[in-house]
């Protein structure tokens, strides 16, 4: 092998284990768990997956676009991890308290993924008026959606989120807790493959 390439490739692993190392900490934090959360992936996956997360924000963004995929692919879709879903919009996002809200509208019809999907694909169109809009099109009741969101009546949930969040230590998003241990940042598959990989050696 040219050994150009071995040294690109030691960098590569060298630079991985920096960002893991100053990113993941060793100190685990308790995981709650509570009805109604939306989730992905078995129901007894060893593995768990918190993120908290805010659907406006631009790295929560980089993240669904390039980490998450293959986090699923090779991950949740084989039953070894569980992804769950936490609210954590932040006040510098205009609408991202309220498209944390129509998360779980949506959630209500069973359309959590879909509606969390469109938003991330769609970060500048998250307005009131625009979510309500683009309901009907991922094959939700738009009255009884429009209905929950004008009530504001998830906002406890989204407010209970934050709250924990802040009191697991949380200030940016997206911040995750990989069976109860932190990682903070839209990192690349690489470092969610090592702390995902280190659990499941345990």
């Amino acid at each position: 092998m040219d050994n150009r390439l071995i040294a690109g490739a030691v960098i590569a692993l060298v630079l991985i284990a920096v960002i893991y190392n100053t990113y993941f900490s060793g100190a685990s934090v308790p995981i709650t768990l509570q009805e109604g959360y939306n989730v992905k992936g078995a129901p007894n996956a060893p593995v768990v997956i918190e993120e908290f997360s805010d659907f406006e924000c631009p790295a929560c963004g980089y993240f669904y676009a390039n980490s998450l995929k293959q986090v699923e692919d090779a991950y949740v879709s084989t039953g070894k991890a569980k992804i769950i879903y936490r609210q954590f919009p932040l006040p510098m996002h205009k609408d991202s308290e309220k498209a944390a809200e129509a998360a779980l509208c949506a959630a209500e019809q069973g359309k959590f993924w879909e509606m969390h999907n469109w938003m991330f694909e769609n970060q500048d169109s998250l307005s009131v008026a625009s979510l309500k809009s683009h309901a009907p099109s991922l094959g939700l009741d738009s009255i009884a959606f429009n209905q929950c969101l004008d009530s504001g009546k998830m906002r406890t949930i989204v407010e209970n989120d934050i709250t924990e969040g802040k009191a697991r230590g949380i200030s940016a998003t997206p911040s995750f807790f990989i069976n109860g241990q932190k990682l903070v940042g839209a990192q690349p598959f690489e470092v969610f493959q090592q702390a995902i990989d280190a659990e499941l050696a345990k």
